[in-house]
Order: structure tokens, then C-alpha cells, then sequence
């Protein structure tokens, strides 16, 4: 997917010294609707508060379409926070605030990443706050089929969202920033949903084997506004903003499925693992969160300012998990919600990208991590501030998972290491008093031009070998 790679320049070496490149953090403001909340029943007490998520470090590496060695290593993550009340008759009203976000670090070296002569960094880090408020009723319906039957359903909804891109990308050849770009996002949104009738969103009796639907016109109100701020070094910064208005009116269409064994237990309970799919014109957290589709930074359709991302992440619900009998309350244990983090290689991006004040074009392709599927557990209401702090501002991430990322494997690698210190130790002890010492005692230790093996790549490829001196397919970018 990505056409060109990382070689070294021919060009003469720049005297001048290099300026770091850093962020500039952008604090534009971006509007919102003013439309309140639907009213809470009269009388509603949140009562019951629980709260579930997840967060996981992550690393991969491979070698790209174009010959290039890259490694990356991140962290994805989300915690949400519900509150509970009975309102008046059927009625149950849940107060949301919840938070997701990814943090993603690439790194292309050529020839290799342990001996790097040119490099490429894709710096990327995106989170979103939302606060919402739902009304839902046990008298709903959906279809099974022919008949109907009785279910959860959504009465109306109200949501708030915000969120923020920070990204970085650099071009470097011997240690100096030869190109760079920088991209800044902020979006919010907020809307107010009615449903002419209930929305059905699953049976209030789970029956594994069975499927559902259910489709309610809607009355809506709200809009999603975003603004960028985007800088390429040697050249002039871009600010654009725009907004988007929710439909005033439309309709919201729901599939489901149970399939038999897929439960999971949570906190010691079984819960019915049931796939949710909600189309309509929002983004959809949670099965029925419904935001602003203009305000999604992990929306797996292109956004206005997607051309110029080198780095991206997108998150899609698995599986919501609930009760499997609910009679008065909304039995939601968690969900596992599958991201995907993507990257694009500096010297395509780089040299890609439009001069004057236009934005750059998209990029054609990028190098994509696994799917990283996260289970959201439940945990104390005290972690929703822990993941925040860990993806929004790095601080109290999880370390990533892998080879020596194991306490007992890191332990017995660690005695391992310091036994052969030992016994090498003494082998040189023993040589010492056996012989002169050479000229360069260590000199076994360090042969010329070593350099550690690169392991394989996902696909079980090893790296292409280094290419000739003359080999320079990125000479066009000169």
C-alpha cells in the first residue's frame, strides 16, 4: 500500500543546524448545539453506579510493500462510567460518561532499525470524552423474525463529545530533520435525540440462536463542528474548521444476534456476549450512545482532515454484553470493542504533501497493526480517571505486553544474564593468569560492524538485505 521507501539522500548535507520540531498545540474553540438534555423522570434517584473498560499496551513490527523495516509500539483503551435510576412505571434513565482513546509511536529505518541510517516517525495520539443522558423503557420491541417480542428499548437520548488529534511526523537522515508535519484536531459535538416510538435494542429474554431488528423514526437536533491546525516545515501553517448539523429528522435501524456459547463471565456473572449493529446518521458507543458522526476521531469512514493523517486509529464494537433475563434495569456487564491503529510511511507522506495553504492529499495506503480486540471488565469508578490520564497525557500506561514483558521469563532471563557474567568472568580470569592480555581486551566481544539480527516480521518473512550503494529508487524526491 505504501509506494516508496526510505533510502539515503544524494544531496550534500545542510550546514545549518537543525530546529527540533514539536507540537503546536491547538486550542481552537469549535461550536456546539445548546439543546439540553432530555428531562430525568421525576423523582429519579442514580442509585446504582458501575463501571467497566480496558486498556492495553501493544507492539508489532514488519517489513512494509516497499522494502522497509518498521516498529511500532501503543496503547488503546476505554472506561465507561454509568449511572443507574428507576423513573416512573417501565421507565429507566442511565446517566454515561465515558472515554476512549489510542496512542501509537512508528518508527522506518533503513538499511535496518538497529543500524539506521535514514528514519522515518509517525508520532499519533487521539482520545474523545463523552457525557451522555438516555431514557429507556422494558415496554419495547423487537422482531424475531415474524412475531415481535418484548425488549430494552431507547425512549430518546442526549450526548456531548469532544476530542483531539495530536500528530507528528518527521523525516530524518543522519540525524537531522530534513522534512516534517505536524497535524492538530479538535472536534465536539452534541445532539438531542426523540424516538417517535421506542427504539428496540435487544429482548428482555436472550435466547442463544436467536436474531433480532428493529427501526424507529427519530426527531433530532444538534450539530459537530472540528478545526485543524496543520504545519509542514519550510512551509506556511494551515487553520480550517467546518460544521455539521445532525438531521432533524430519520431513522435508526437495529440488528442483533445471539449465537449459542458466547457468553462471558464478569466479576463472576454470566453475561450474553450479543452482537449490536445500529445504522443510522451517528456514531454509536456502546450500543446506544448516539453522538455526532462528525465528531468521531475513530471513525472508520474518511473525515475532512483525514488526508492529512500519517497515523489513525479506528475502534468498531464487538460484542456488548449484558444480562441475558432483564426485567427493570439496563444489564449492561461490558463490551469488547476491536481497534485498529494504521500508519503511513514519512517518506511517502512527506513527499506527498501539497505546498501553499491546501491541505495534502490522502495517502494511498498504510501498514496496519493486528486487530487488537479488548475486553472491557468491570473495575473500580476510579480507573475511568487512570486510562484518561495514561492516553491522554502518557502518564501510568501499562507496559507492553511481550517476550520480557512476563515478571517470571524478565526474573529468569535476569539470573540467566547474571550467571553468564559470572562465568565469563572467570573464563577471563583464568585466561588473564594463563596468558598476556591482547592488545584489545575486548575486542571478541565487540566484532567489527556487528550489530544484533533483526527478528522476522509477522508473516514469518525475514528483511530484505541491504540494497547496492547505487540503489536509490527515491531519487525523484530530491
Amino acid at each position: 500500500m505504501l509506494r516508496s521507501g526510505l533510502h539515503r539522500s544524494t544531496i550534500a548535507r545542510r550546514a545549518t543546524a537543525t530546529v527540533g520540531v514539536t507540537f503546536a498545540l491547538l486550542t481552537l474553540c469549535v461550536a456546539g448545539t445548546t439543546a439540553g438534555a432530555p428531562a430525568s423522570p421525576a423523582g429519579a434517584q442514580y442509585a446504582t453506579t458501575w463501571s467497566y473498560g480496558a486498556i492495553k499496551a501493544v507492539s508489532y513490527h514488519g517489513v512494509n510493500a516497499s522494502g522497509v523495516p518498521y516498529q511500532a509500539s501503543g496503547t488503546v483503551g476505554f472506561a465507561v462510567v454509568l449511572s443507574e435510576s428507576s423513573g416512573v412505571g417501565p421507565v429507566v434513565s442511565i446517566e454515561v460518561t465515558r472515554f476512549m482513546g489510542s496512542s501509537l509511536s512508528v518508527l522506518y529505518c533503513y538499511p535496518t532499525c538497529h543500524a539506521p541510517t535514514v528514519t522515518g516517525s509517525v508520532t499519533y495520539r487521539a482520545w474523545e470524552t463523552t457525557s451522555a443522558f438516555a431514557n429507556f423503557t422494558t415496554n419495547g420491541t423487537v422482531q424475531e423474525g415474524t412475531p415481535s417480542v418484548p425488549a430494552f428499548a431507547l425512549v430518546n437520548s442526549s450526548a456531548q463529545i469532544t476530542g483531539d488529534l495530536r500528530l507528528s511526523t518527521q523525516f530524518v537522515e543522519s540525524g537531522v530533520v530534513e522534512r516534517s508535519r505536524t497535524l492538530d484536531v479538535n472536534v465536539s459535538g452534541s445532539d438531542q435525540v426523540q424516538f417517535l416510538t421506542p427504539l428496540g435494542l435487544f429482548p428482555t429474554d436472550l435466547i442463544a440462536g436467536t436474531t433480532w431488528s428493529s427501526t424507529a423514526a427519530f426527531a433530532g437536533e444538534g450539530s459537530s463542528a472540528w478545526s485543524l491546525f496543520y504545519e509542514r516545515s519550510g512551509l506556511s501553517s494551515v487553520s480550517l474548521s467546518g460544521s455539521l448539523a445532525v438531521p432533524a429528522t430519520g431513522t435508526v435501524s437495529v440488528f442483533g444476534g445471539y449465537t449459542p456459547g458466547s457468553n462471558v463471565t464478569l466479576g463472576g456473572t454470566s453475561f450474553a456476549a450479543i452482537n449490536l449493529t445500529v445504522v443510522g446518521p451517528f456514531a454509536v458507543r456502546e450500543g446506544f450512545l448516539l453522538v455526532p458522526e462528525g465528531s468521531d476521531l475513530f471513525a472508520t469512514t474518511a473525515q475532512p482532515y483525514s488526508g492529512n493523517e500519517t497515523g489513525a486509529t479506528t475502534a468498531v464494537l464487538s460484542h456488548l454484553d449484558v444480562r441475558p433475563s432483564m426485567r427493570t434495569h439496563l444489564g449492561i456487564g461490558g463490551s469488547e470493542w476491536v481497534f485498529n491503529a494504521a500508519s503511513t510511511n514519512p517518506a511517502t507522506a512527506l513527499a506527498s504533501s501539497s505546498s501553499g495553504g491546501s491541505l495534502a492529499p490522502a495517502a494511498t495506503g498504510s501498514d496496519e497493526s493486528p486487530a487488537i480486540q479488548l475486553q472491557g471488565e468491570p473495575e473500580p469508578t476510579s480507573s475511568y480517571g487512570t486510562t484518561q490520564n495514561c492516553l491522554e497525557n502518557g502518564l501510568g500506561c501499562p507496559s507492553t505486553g511481550g517476550p520480557l514483558g512476563h515478571p517470571l521469563l524478565a526474573l529468569l532471563i535476569g539470573a540467566g544474564a547474571v550467571a553468564a557474567v559470572i562465568a565469563i568472568a572467570l573464563v577471563l580470569v583464568a585466561e588473564r593468569r594463563r596468558m598476556p592480555a591482547p592488545r584489545y581486551p575486548n575486542a571478541s566481544l565487540y566484532p567489527p560492524g556487528g550489530a544484533p539480527g533483526r527478528s522476522a516480521g509477522p508473516d514469518g518473512t525475514s528483511p530484505p538485505a541491504t540494497p547496492p550503494a547505487d540503489d536509490d529508487p527515491l531519487s525523484h524526491l530530491w
